[in-house]
Order: C-alpha cells, then sequence, then structure tokens
C-alpha cells in the first residue's frame, strides 16, 4: 500500500498558492486533451496535464485529494506534503523526491505552470511499480489503488453471499436477507424482496432487490441505521461493484451504465453486450463481456467504453466463468467439455480442466468446483498452476450443485435436493461440513409444533365447509366476491358456488372426471376434462400450505388462548403466496404480477383445525407502477370438519348425456372430414351443435371443414362465432388470419398475427401464419425467422418445420435446408414432402446420386403409383448420362401417368440422348448454340467428315472440329480432355469459392471459376454471415478470366435487391432476361478485386454489383473486356467437355466487350492491392 501511495502522489497536482511558474521550454512542450482516471474515477483539473520533453506531466492535488489524502503546501521552501498512509514530499524545480525520507530520482523535474505542480507519470510507473497505465489512443492515464476485485467470483456464482468478516449476509430462498454474526451465530432478517448480486461496500449491503414487481438496485445500512434505499430506480438484470462504482445492466439491454454508490450520478459505458447475470465481470479499468455485435465473442473495453477489442483468437463461442489477476477463464458454448483460460491481454484459449464445471469460484491460488462424476457429482479443489486436485466432498447422486462462495476460511456450497435449496458450510479443505440452517423468528419452535399439528390434522381431514369472502380494493373502489365451499374426499366430490358483482355468479361441481360450472342464465354445464391440479383434495386447499415450514415459522408470531392458539404476522412470504397462486380457486390473484406484502391472521383450535384465516395482500402492478392503496383482503370461516355430505345434481347427469351425444357427431364428422366428405361432416358438426350447445370444437372443425374446401369467408365466419364464446382462444383467431391470407389479404393477416402474438408470445400458429406473410411477400429472411419461431415453440408442429425447409429451399440455403430436413425426418419419419425437398436441394447442389437415393425413398412409399419420383429419378439418371436406367423409370412413370408434361418432355430428349450418334451430338450442340457459328464452306466440309467417322472419332478429331469452326478472336470457346477434365471433374465447389472473415468487420471471397455449383455455395456462405449490414465485403476476382455467367447471375440475386439484374442475347436476337428475388444479402460496402486477366462471368458480376448497388468500389486494373457467356457441352462417357460461347451480356444495357471495365480505385502493382483495399475500408 505505501508503494502505491508513493506512486499516486507523484503523478497527480498539488493547488499551490503563489506557487512561481518554471520557464519551460515551449519546444519541449506539447498540450494535450490528456484525462486521468483514479479509481476508474475521472478527475477533473482547472490546468491541464501536458506533454513535457515525451513525459506526461499531471497536477498532483486532484488525485490525492480524490484518495482521501492530506496535501499541505509549504510556501517558504516551495514543497508540497502529502500524507496518508505515508509521507511524501516534492519540491519544485527538483528530480528529487522523498517517499518516507527515501530519496526517490525523476528523469524530468517536477516542474510549476500556472500556480500547479506538476510530474511524471511514466517515470513513476516504471521506477516504483505502480498500477499507473497510459492508453496512447486516447491520451488517458488510469490510475488505481485495488485492481483485482475479490468478490467477482461469490457475485458470478450468483450474489447471493458476501461477508465483511464479522458478519455473513445471506439471500435465502423466499428473498430474505439474513446476517449471521460469525462469532455468536445470531441471525438476523435484515431485508425482503432481495434476488441477488450481495456487495458489501464500507456501511452498506449493496444488492438487486424487488421494488414494486421490478428489479432495482437496493442498500440497507449493516447497523440497521436506516431504511431501503433504492441507488438505481429503474429495471435492473445484473450489477457489479468496484472502486465506488455500481456497474448495471437494465432489464433486456444491451448497455452497461454505471452509477455512483448513492445513486445521484449515472453514466452510460458499454453497448451491444450479453449483460445478463453471470456473463460479464469489471476487473483492473477494464469490462469483461459478450459482444452481440460480434457474433458473441469474448470482448473487453476500458470502463470509459473505449478500447474495445477482441480477446479470443478462435472461431468457437465460449461463455465466461471466472476472472483472476492474470486470466480470464471460459467453457464452450457448444457443450464440448471442458474449462479454458486466456491471458488477460487476450489469445488462443487453453484447456486447463478436462470437464466443464457445473459450478466454480476461485481464490488466488485455487479453483473450487463441482464436476460430475460416474456416480453423480464431486467438489474438487484444484491448484491454479498445475494439475494437483483434491476431491473435499461428494455430492448426493440426486443433488444438482447450484454455486459456491467463498470466505477466508470457510466453503459456502448450494444445492438443490427434491423441490428444497440447501445450503452447506466447510472448512476450505472439506471439513467440519455442516447444513445451515435459519433460525431467526422468536417464536420459531413454537409456531413450528403447532404448524406440524395442524398439518397432521388436516392431512387425514375428509371434508369440510368454508365460507370465503373476498374484498377487492383499489383506491376508492371496492368489490367483493364470496364463496361457498364444500369438499368431502371420500366422495371425490368438490362443490363451490360463487356469488360476484354484476352478476358474474358462477356454480361448480368437480368429481373423479371432470370439473362442471355453469352460469344462472345457462341451461347446460360446461364440462372438461380434470387435469391433476382440479382433482379435488384438502391438500390443495389454502388450508393445506400451512405446514412447519422455514418461512412461516421465521415470520409468525404466537398468541395463546383457552380455546386454541393465534398465529399473525405480515412480511413477503414468498413460498406461500406462490402456493396461493398456483391454487385455482384462488385465481383473483393470478391478475397481479406481484404481491408487495402479506398480513396473516390465522385462528386454530383445539383440535389443530383451522377455523378462521384472514389473509390481507398489498399488491404491486404487471407495469411495477405503485397501485394507490391497492389489497386483495381473503376472510375463510370454516367448520363441518368431517361431516360434509355431497350429491351431484340430476342438470349435470343431463349435460353429461347431451355431450356424449355431440362427442359422438364430431367424431363422425371427422371421419367425413378427413375423407374429404366436406358436406356431410358439416352436417355432423351441426348436430352436435344442437345437441349440446357448448361443443365450441364443433364449431372449430366446421371452419376446417370450409377452409379446405376454399370456402374461406365461410370458414371466417364459423370462427367468428367460436371467438364469440371463447374470445381468448388465440389459436382460431391465427386461423381466422390463415383465411384472410388465403383471400388475398396478407395485410390482415399480418395485422391478425402481430395481435394473437402481442396477446401470447408463444403461439405457433400465429408465428407460422406471420412466416407465411412474409414467405407470400418473398422476404424468406424474416419468413425463416418466423417459422424457426414456431418450431422453436413446438418442435411437432409439422406446418412450420415443413414451411421452415420449403423457406430454405426458397432461399438457396440448400446444405442448411437438407440439415434441416434430415432433423424434421426424426419427428416426421417418411413424410413425402420433407424428402422431397431434400432430394431436391440435393439435385440443385449437384449431389446428383445423393438426390437419386432421397427420390427413391420416397418411390418406397408407393411404388406403384408415384409417377412424379420416377420421373424425377429418370431425370437424375439423365444428368449423369445413364440413359437405360433413366428410360427404366420414365417408362414406369409412363404406364402410370403418361400426360404428365415433365415426363413428356423427358422421354422426347431420351429418344434423341439414346439413338442419336455422339459425333451428331456435339455438332449439332454446336450449331444450335454456339454464338460466333458461320456455316462457311470449310465450316461445313469440316462437320461433313467428322459426322462421317461415326463412333470412331477421337479427342484429337474434336479438337480439329473446334478449331474449324472457332471464330478467330474467339479466345473463350475450348475443349477439356485428358487430365484437365479428370482434375476438372473431381474439383469441388469450395475449391472454386473460398471465404474467410479476415476481422470483426471485413469479409473476404476469392472466386478462382464460375464451373457448376459456386453460384450455390457462394449463396450459401453469404447467408451464414451474421450482422452483413455491419461488416465490408471483398470479393476477389483477379484472374478469373471464364466461367458460366449462370452462376454469376447466382452470385447477383444473393447481393442484389429486386431488379433486373442482365439479360443474355443469343445467336438470332433470342433474349433472356435474368431477375434477382427481394431477399439479399447487404453489406455495409462492397469492394470488388480485378485484374487484366479478370473477364466474361467475372466482369459480369463486377459490373452488376457497381450498377446496382451504392458504396461499390472495383479495385486494380481495367478487365479484359469479354462480355460473353458460356455454357457446357460435358460427355461422361468418352471423357471430355466443351465450353461454347453462347451469348453476349448486358447490364442496364451496357455491355463491356471490347473495352473491359473502367476501376474506380487503380492498382499498379500487385504488391499495393492490401493498401488500396485498406483505405477504402477506411474511407
Amino acid at each position: 500500500m505505501k508503494k502505491v501511495f508513493a506512486v499516486l502522489l507523484l503523478l497527480i497536482s498539488v493547488t499551490i498558492i503563489s506557487v512561481p511558474s518554471l520557464a519551460l521550454d515551449d519546444s519541449y512542450v506539447v498540450k494535450d486533451d490528456i484525462k486521468v482516471y483514479v479509481n476508474d474515477t475521472l478527475i477533473g483539473f482547472d490546468v491541464q496535464p501536458f506533454f513535457y520533453k515525451n513525459r506526461t506531466m499531471v497536477p498532483i492535488r486532484g488525485v490525492f485529494e480524490a484518495l482521501g489524502a492530506a496535501v499541505e503546501w509549504d510556501n517558504y521552501t516551495k514543497t508540497v506534503e502529502v500524507t496518508k498512509s505515508v509521507r511524501v514530499r516534492v519540491q519544485l524545480d527538483s528530480h528529487v523526491a522523498m517517499v518516507d525520507e527515501k530519496r526517490v530520482v525523476m528523469d524530468v523535474p517536477a516542474v510549476g505552470l500556472d500556480g500547479r505542480i506538476f510530474v511524471p507519470v511514466r517515470f513513476i510507473s516504471e521506477a516504483l511499480g505502480a498500477d499507473v497505465e497510459w492508453d496512447n489512443n486516447t491520451k488517458t492515464v488510469y490510475i488505481n489503488e485495488n485492481t483485482y476485485n475479490e468478490d467477482i467470483g461469490n457475485v458470478l456464482n450468483g450474489g447471493k453471499y458476501a461477508t465483511d468478516s464479522v458478519w455473513n449476509y445471506y439471500i435465502l430462498q423466499d428473498g430474505v436477507l439474513v446476517g449471521e454474526n460469525n462469532e455468536t451465530k445470531i441471525q438476523e432478517k435484515i431485508a425482503e424482496h432481495a434476488v441477488c448480486g450481495l456487495h458489501i461496500l464500507d456501511n452498506w449491503i449493496y444488492y438487486i432487490g424487488v421494488d414494486n414487481g421490478i428489479q432495482k438496485i437496493m442498500r440497507v445500512s449493516k447497523d440497521g441505521s436506516s431504511q431501503k434505499e433504492i441507488v438505481v430506480d429503474e429495471p435492473v438484470q445484473s450489477m457489479q461493484i468496484l472502486n465506488g462504482w455500481i456497474y448495471y445492466s437494465p432489464s433486456d439491454s444491451g448497455t452497461l451504465y454505471r452509477a455512483s454508490t448513492d445513486g445521484t450520478v449515472t453514466e452510460k459505458v458499454l453497448e451491444d453486450g450479453d449483460f445478463s447475470d453471470k456473463n460479464w465481470f469489471v476487473q483492473n479499468s477494464f469490462i469483461y463481456y459478450k459482444n452481440v455485435a460480434k457474433g458473441g465473442a469474448i470482448y473487453c473495453a476500458r470502463i470509459n467504453g473505449t478500447g474495445i477489442r477482441n480477446l479470443v483468437y478462435d472461431s468457437n463461442k465460449y461463455s465466461l466463468k471466472l476472472i483472476d489477476e492474470k486470466y480470464i477463464y471460459l467453457v464452450r458454448d457448444d457443450g464440448e467439455k471442458g474449462f479454458y483460460r486466456v491471458p488477460l491481454t487476450g489469445g488462443i484459449p487453453e484447456k486447463i480442466m478436462g470437464e466443464t464445471p457445473l459450478c466454480i469460484n476461485s481464490d488466488r491460488y485455487w479453483f473450487y468446483a463441482a464436476v460430475k462424476t460416474n456416480n453423480g457429482s464431486s467438489l474438487i479443489k484444484r491448484i491454479k498452476n498445475g494439475n494437483e486436485t483434491y476431491t473435499i466432498n461428494e455430492y448426493k447422486e440426486s443433488d444438482t450443485p447450484k454455486s459456491i462462495y467463498l470466505s477466508d476460511s470457510s466453503i459456502y456450497y448450494s444445492l438443490v435436493r427434491g423441490t428444497e435449496e440447501m445450503v452447506f458450510q466447510m472448512s476450505l479443505y472439506g471439513q467440519d461440513i455442516k447444513a445451515m440452517s435459519w433460525i431467526y423468528g422468536k417464536d420459531y419452535y413454537r409456531v413450528r409444533d403447532i404448524l406440524s399439528n395442524v398439518q397432521t390434522r388436516h392431512n387425514a381431514l375428509i371434508g369440510f365447509a368454508s365460507l370465503q369472502m373476498t374484498t377487492i380494493r383499489t383506491g376508492e373502489t371496492t368489490s367483493t366476491i364470496i364463496n361457498e365451499i364444500k369438499l368431502n374426499n371420500a366422495q371425490s366430490l368438490y362443490y363451490q358456488k360463487t356469488k360476484a358483482e354484476n352478476n358474474n355468479d358462477l356454480e361448480m361441481w368437480i368429481d373423479k372426471s371432470y370439473v362442471y360450472s355453469k352460469k344462472p342464465d345457462e341451461d347446460h354445464w360446461s364440462i372438461n376434462e380434470i387435469d391433476k391440479s382440479d382433482k379435488p383434495s384438502v391438500n390443495i386447499a389454502v388450508l393445506g400450505l400451512f405446514r412447519p415450514t422455514q418461512e412461516l415459522c421465521n415470520n409468525l408470531t404466537v398468541i395463546e388462548q383457552e380455546d386454541g392458539y393465534i398465529l399473525y404476522g405480515n412480511g413477503t412470504f414468498k413460498h406461500f403466496i406462490q402456493g396461493l397462486l398456483q391454487d385455482k380457486r384462488n385465481g383473483l390473484l393470478t391478475m397481479f404480477d406481484y404481491i408487495d406484502n402479506l398480513e396473516m391472521r390465522v385462528s386454530i383450535n383445539k383440535d389443530y383445525y383451522i377455523e378462521q384465516l384472514d389473509l390481507k395482500l398489498k399488491l404491486g402492478s404487471s407495469s411495477g407502477m405503485p397501485q394507490d392503496d391497492s389489497i386483495i383482503h381473503h376472510q375463510y370461516i370454516n367448520s363441518q370438519f368431517n361431516s360434509v355430505y355431497l350429491n351431484l345434481p340430476y342438470s349435470v347427469r343431463q349435460s353429461l348425456n347431451a355431450k356424449e351425444k355431440a362427442d359422438s357427431n364430431i367424431k363422425f364428422g371427422l371421419e367425413k372430414l378427413n375423407e374429404s366428405k366436406y358436406q356431410e361432416a358439416i352436417q355432423y358438426f351441426d348436430a352436435a351443435l344442437a345437441a349440446y350447445n357448448k361443443s365450441y370444437d364443433a364449431y372449430y372443425y366446421k371452419g376446417n371443414a370450409y377452409y379446405r374446401q376454399g370456402k374461406y369467408e365461410e370458414a371466417i365466419l364459423i370462427y367468428d362465432k367460436y371467438l364469440e364464446l371463447e374470445p381468448d382462444n388465440f389459436d382460431i383467431l391465427a386461423y381466422k388470419g390463415l383465411c384472410y391470407l388465403e383471400l388475398g389479404d396478407s395485410a390482415k393477416a399480418e395485422e391478425i398475427a402481430n395481435e394473437v402474438i402481442k396477446a401470447d408470445n408463444l403461439n405457433r400458429i400465429a408465428y407460422n401464419l406471420l412466416g407465411l406473410v412474409y414467405f407470400q411477400r418473398k422476404e424468406f429472411a424474416d419468413s425463416y425467422k418466423m417459422f424457426e419461431k414456431a418450431v422453436a415453440i413446438d418442435k411437432n408442429y409439422y406446418d412450420a418445420c415443413l414451411n421452415m425447409a420449403s423457406t430454405l429451399f426458397n432461399m438457396g440455403s440448400y446444405t442448411k435446408c437438407v440439415n434441416a430436413v434430415e432433423e424434421f425426418l426424426k419427428r416426421f419419419p417418411n413424410n413425402r414432402d420433407l424428402l422431397l425437398i431434400k432430394a431436391t436441394s440435393l439435385s440443385k447442389q449437384g449431389k446428383t446420386e445423393q438426390a437419386i437415393e432421397a427420390y427413391k425413398q420416397i418411390l418406397s412409399l408407393d411404388p406403384a403409383n408415384d409417377f412424379v419420383a420416377m420421373t424425377y429419378i429418370a431425370l437424375e439418371y439423365e444428368k449423369l448420362q445413364e440413359f437405360d436406367k433413366a428410360q427404366e423409370y420414365a417408362d414406369r412413370a409412363k404406364s402410370v401417368y403418361p400426360n404428365y408434361s415433365l415426363l413428356v418432355y423427358l422421354l422426347e430428349k431420351l429418344e434423341y440422348e439414346r439413338f442419336t450418334l455422339s459425333g451428331q451430338k456435339i455438332v449439332n450442340f454446336i450449331k444450335d448454340y454456339y454464338l460466333f457459328y458461320n456455316e462457311t464452306d470449310e465450316v461445313v466440309k469440316a462437320i461433313s467428315e467428322f459426322i462421317n467417322k461415326g463412333e470412331a472419332y477421337t479427342i484429337g478429331d474434336i479438337v480439329k472440329l473446334i478449331e474449324a469452326i472457332k471464330s478467330s478472336d474467339d479466345d473463350l470457346t475450348y475443349l477439356l480432355t485428358g487430365s484437365d477434365y479428370a482434375s476438372y471433374m473431381k474439383r469441388k465447389a469450395d475449391s472454386s469459392v473460398t471465404v474467410r472473415q479476415q476481422d470483426d468487420n471485413t469479409v473476404y471471397v476469392k472466386i478462382s471459376d464460375f464451373s457448376p455449383g459456386t453460384g450455390v455455395l457462394f449463396n450459401e456462405y453469404m447467408q451464414s454471415i451474421e450482422k452483413p449490414e455491419d461488416k465490408i465485403l471483398i470479393i476477389d476476382l483477379r484472374d478469373n478470366g471464364s466461367g458460366l455467367t449462370d452462376e454469376a447471375g447466382i452470385m447477383l440475386d444473393a447481393l442484389l435487391p429486386e431488379c433486373f439484374t442482365s439479360y443474355y442475347i443469343e445467336r438470332g436476337g433470342y433474349i433472356t432476361t435474368n431477375q434477382s428475388g427481394k431477399s439479399s444479402v447487404k453489406f455495409s460496402k462492397t469492394a470488388i478485386l480485378v485484374n487484366e486477366n479478370s473477364a466474361s462471368a467475372s466482369e459480369l458480376l463486377a459490373l452488376g454489383l457497381r450498377t446496382h448497388l451504392d458504396n461499390v468500389a472495383i479495385i486494380g486494373r481495367q478487365t479484359m473486356g469479354k462480355g460473353v457467356g458460356q455454357i457446357i457441352y460435358n460427355d461422361l462417357n468418352r471423357k471430355y467437355a466443351l465450353f461454347l460461347v453462347n451469348h453476349y451480356w448486358n447490364v442496364l444495357e451496357k455491355n463491356i466487350h471490347g473495352t473491359g471495365i473502367n476501376v474506380d480505385i487503380t492498382v499498379e502493382n500487385d504488391a499495393d492491392f492490401t493498401k488500396a483495399v485498406n483505405e477504402f475500408i477506411k474511407q
């Protein structure tokens, strides 16, 4: 501490009266906007720091006064003296400072300027090892007394334990903050509504607590001298305290703020982070966090939000677990086992433990971790700088480890056993293990005895009667509900009659099988099958909540009377209230998200039955705004213990018979619906409604019958009738939206989908509907997100799974589509529609053999009749030039349905392929498709000689033929044979397209050629990039001199908005227009690298992007100028491929044939490309 103080003194200025200014040589003085942070707080100076002889000079007084030091000035000797834990003297114009009478020499003397003394920062830092850092980018000095946050491990384990060495503080499971004296073991209740984030600072306990339903940062004094104070009065999800600042993140926010410890100052620190609980830490003037703008990568930043940089130098995703003076500690997000560390300066993660800790904490030398073992879990102690490991405790097999907290001498670890969370204490070596118990109520043991007897009596209770009155008061408004309740467990009958205001009376019976309910003006009883929570039982009534729990025993007081006992108390009673909320007969409570306080008074007779119960709940609101005088008051008067007899009314049995008749009609109606006999189905559904007018499902099925017939307006009317009866059935409302979509009203469909999602954000049908709206608009990226949400809600929702796969197919994300379909087929085995999408995706990728297998799997579902699958198998065999196989499947399809248009085309093609000589085929190909074909006498002669050879022609004969017909200025028509052809056939598209992310903001794509499949692969790469709008795309087309323009067209479609990208002009003037769809991948800007060898498809891609997009620059040298495109004739049997120039291409009527593309940024030498790209990026 003395060393740190000596350093800090020499860094800071002292305000001096009449200090003469040294005659500084101006040539050595550089003034700049230098900032100084002391213990993470920015210090203000009336005379600013400056550079003197390459040293940063700072004034003294501000820093030491910020540290609480005494500063005195001796005007006679021109010396300043600073005293705290050390005494330091600095004399003006002197190279020597005295630290506790020890001489320290500075290479730059203390100087005076404008009445202030200045000393050098860097000298002090290097000579005395002070914790001083200089950030040259921001011209900022960071000085810290305390650089290591020793409590961070406890905070990251949930922040429910803290200690000041005299008292240990705990947040219990019910939200009560308790203090326990280390010596006396006395326990005291300090506060309620506590959640997490415990910190001890001076005389204050800071924590995240609940105020009116919202988590906020609060503090209470340790000595109880002040009431709870709200420090940060807004919703908060996490907090940490260091160096007098509270760092926190608002709920559902990616932003980090910091506030002074009294809440009077608030500063925004950092954005785009995952600052949820346990996912970040503050230490040594840095914030360590997951940067969501960079795909969740681990980053750090200064406490003022500057100096943002990546810390993890590999492509895996990690989560933060711990930090110490040297390392941050991580686990993998993908579930890969292990515990990793990275230096605070950054690096590649190093695995230091083979197992992933279930929870972990550390002190300066040891890790304490819960890890999985063959028999359950163990608590281990492992040294940080080696492999020395000890097992210090074994968890029980059923235990779930939760947290590990550390003090100077003890380990406190929590676990979940059954439904109970337990805390144990032991020494740092695993000795003296004991379960922690919490006894702070003055009548704890007496209450426990009474409630134990109450629980025993009520568990044996057969039945009882109860009159319950509930009064709701909000402001000046009061309403009352009276319930008459009778229960007989022996008969399995429950009766409740509710009398409420506004004639909302209700009568209800529950037996073993059903819940029956009816309003006074209704003829039939509503009948619903019982679920477990409805089953009549004393134990689920409010009386069953009175058990000898720690919560009740600690917070209730006993009054003993002649005829029994009165228990009373008030508090949060978190678990008791949760029990009330779970009891459906207390449904009034579910109107509110938060209960601030519960006053309880229980009258118990000598037989330990609860005769009267008074519960008064003070309410908060779902919005978090306080409700003025909002109270729910429950009063219970119980009687007839074990003497109630009940009898189910005859009208209930009549309704049961009517429902059985309606259910029978619905069953027959569904059979007709599945047979597509819609009118007969509707008649059955109408009969069901006539028999039992509460058979609401009949409306649903009737609406479906109209929907399947395409009678969407009629379906809407039926769905509306259902919604009149059940207005909160959001599934039906979403089905109504599907009808509007089919009617072409996508705006109404979208409105309904959003309405449903607003009311029920887990409604799978609404997300599917919204996905269909976007799909219809060809906004596939948004469509995919909606279907993905629907599937996340219900992974077995077939419609959304199928739509999700279809969307991926339409996006051109074929690999992702195939992977998704493989997963869906596990849920829906042998589904034809899914298999068809998979097979077609494989075909689009050029994976012909795999496509055939997928089509054959479809065919196996109906091998005699599926002419579509037969036709597609024939098409794939035709691609492989296995014409006999293709003919076999085509003939099978023809025998089933000969007029299938695709089959008719294929049969004609197979007739040509099988019975035309191969020599004639290539001649026909040249005549039909060669752009520069000119039938001169020489050409006619060459063709005749070639054809006369029949099937005896050689590769050399083909070469002679090409040379004869080829135009003299055509250097893009060529033949691949021999080893070149073999290499071409073995090559994969991913060898032609290489993608790498050079840094967080730049994506580099090298396209070496435009061979088949490159466009599809490029599109998939583009769609896999996260947040492309924040990135720069670099496309390298240098030395790419030919290829298929169709592949370049696929790439343009991936990157361009909806527009006409280009058009092709073939021989004879035939024009093909190319158009991009609505969906596109947008980058912040794009650089295209070209040179004199970039031609044809490369030029089409470059010119198309520059023409149709902003922020595109072509960098390099003028291109070759080949505004033509190729097609391929590939003979798999004779092993050669002819690349034939087939068309001119234009972009907005511009063709660069013979001229090339002029670049935007010229690069003369290849070595200068990097410099040119960097300059473009910086623009």
